[in-house]
């Protein structure tokens, strides 16, 4: 018998990716202009910074820098830029 009225165990299970990412994101932490956080020196390394701030609810957009793009090699440097507003948000949560 599940915990929850209704909750199907297998109910997630048919999601797509950018379905899955879209239920991770806080809508507070999505809002304003938006502002660069981060560098990955390559494609993984800023895939895995924007996991890392999903995984606290921060939707993040990954920009490629220009002058260093080597789409082949997937080598790029990437700049993670999130919204500010739900950045001061989080670093207010943080600090109280």
């Amino acid at each position: 018998m599940p915990l929850v009225v209704g909750a199907d165990p297998h109910e997630h299970e048919d999601l797509t990716d950018a379905q899955q990412r879209a239920r991770k994101v806080k809508p507070q932490y999505a809002r304003g202009a938006v502002a660069k956080v981060a560098m990955g020196r390559n494609q993984a390394e800023a895939e895995m910074i924007q996991g890392i701030l999903l995984e606290e609810g921060i939707p993040s957009v990954l920009q490629r820098m220009r002058g260093f793009d080597v789409p082949d090699f997937l080598a790029a440097i990437l700049a993670v830029l999130v919204a500010i507003l739900g950045l001061s948000l989080l670093l207010l949560q943080i600090s109280s």
